[in-house]
């Protein structure tokens, strides 16, 4: 017999909520139940600290599917909850999310990517602060994973549409502007068969085309234009290649260090350029100064986010860590953001705007960096390193 009880209402499962920890909730009707079900609770317990996991009655299967379960529901529940991924399973009578976010107050939504797009309702998720993930089955992992020859940009967008990683500790222009331009353009690569590398590359030589319409040129309204759409494209680029890799299943260690050692390298390369044009023309030498502390910013907020996740994930083995960025709102983050960074470079033509808006975002880097520094720093100390 075993030794606990499923908890069947939602109610009753709020109190299952640890106090320190990222819940998660996944529901379905898991009749019948087989690996590829498994497998994505499994999936989905790796991404958060506690699993709940909603069946559906018997009622509510019927009407969703037309047909009864064969597996009755008091069954179907009690097999889901003595899965040693699911820590609490409970029935559910209903379709609505929301109502259900209320009753069990859950960090990340996970839906199968077989089941039915419903973006109004994740659309409200995420503005209420719910992430969506949507979790692939071996039968979609990939363009030719169904045995297809041919995939067209538009059935990869739909895909990836469900591929999408969280959006806690991400600015508001990352998640409702770059991603999206990223996902399009992912769908495209994967229509023409590329690889993730590939549009690694591709995201550094185009950072490069804007680095030098800044450094070598004179500042005009006109070079500050292009240099602001050619950033924004790469920037692009880069969300394109993590996203590519999800859909296709390509992504690779050697994958995301290069990843990784473009983005420090367009850092560097970026803030250079605005040092060596405004020496060249002249700038007052204390305004030299702000490239600097701009670079310095930037590059220990991205190396210290880096490292004190992967530290923190060795720790906690399978489970995903916090690192703090997600305590920030998606507009507090806004300064921060490489697409806010390109943007800026509107004002490239006109110093006497630029100047100054350049300045406000390097100090709010500095502003970022030490608020998460002294709680990256805390939450290693509390926890220990591996």
């Amino acid at each position: 017999m075993p030794d606990r009880q499923p908890t069947r209402s939602p109610q009753h499962a709020r109190g299952h909520r640890p106090a320190d920890g990222r819940v998660g909730f996944a529901t379905g009707a898991f009749d019948l139940f087989d690996a590829t079900q498994l497998h994505l609770l499994e999936d989905a317990s790796s991404r958060c600290d506690l699993l709940c996991v909603g069946v559906t009655t018997d009622e509510l299967a019927e009407r969703l599917h037309g047909v009864r379960p064969v597996v009755p529901f008091s069954e179907r529940l009690l097999i889901v909850s003595e899965l040693r991924c699911v820590d609490v399973a409970v029935a559910v009578e209903h379709t609505d999310a929301l109502e259900l976010w209320e009753s069990l107050r859950f960090d990340e939504l996970f839906v199968d990517d077989r089941a039915p797009a419903d973006p109004a309702t994740e659309d409200r998720l995420l503005e209420i602060g719910v992430d969506v993930t949507h979790l692939h089955t071996a039968a979609s992992a990939g363009p030719d994973a169904a045995g297809e020859p041919d995939v067209s940009v538009r059935t990869h967008h739909q895909r990836l549409r469900t591929a999408q990683k969280p959006s806690r500790g991400v600015s508001l222009y990352s998640s409702r502007v770059n991603r999206p331009a990223g996902r399009w353009l992912a769908a495209l690569a994967a229509a023409l068969r590329m690889t993730p590398d590939q549009l690694t590359w591709a995201s550094a030589l185009v950072s490069l085309v804007g680095v030098a319409l800044v450094a070598l040129p004179e500042p005009s309204p006109l070079t500050g234009v292009l240099a602001a759409v050619v950033l924004a494209a790469a920037f692009a680029l880069d969300s394109a290649d993590g996203q590519l890799a999800r859909l296709t299943g390509g992504g690779s260690a050697a994958g995301e260090w290069l990843d990784h050692v473009v983005d420090c390298a367009v850092k560097i390369c970026l803030h250079s350029a605005v040092l060596v044009a405004w020496y060249r023309t002249g700038v007052p030498a204390g305004w030299l100064l702000v490239p600097l502390l701009f670079v310095l910013a930037s590059l220990v907020l991205f190396q210290g986010g880096t490292l004190a996740a992967k530290l923190l994930e060795a720790r906690s083995s399978t489970r995903t860590p916090a690192t703090g960025a997600g305590r920030l709102s998606p507009v507090l983050l806004l300064p921060v953001d490489h697409g806010v960074i390109s943007a800026a470079f509107l004002l490239w033509g006109f110093p006497r705007l630029f100047a100054p808006v350049y300045l406000a975002l390097a100090l709010a880097h500095v502003a970022v960096l030490l608020a998460l520094s002294r709680h990256w720093y805390r939450q290693l100390s509390r926890d220990g390193a591996p």
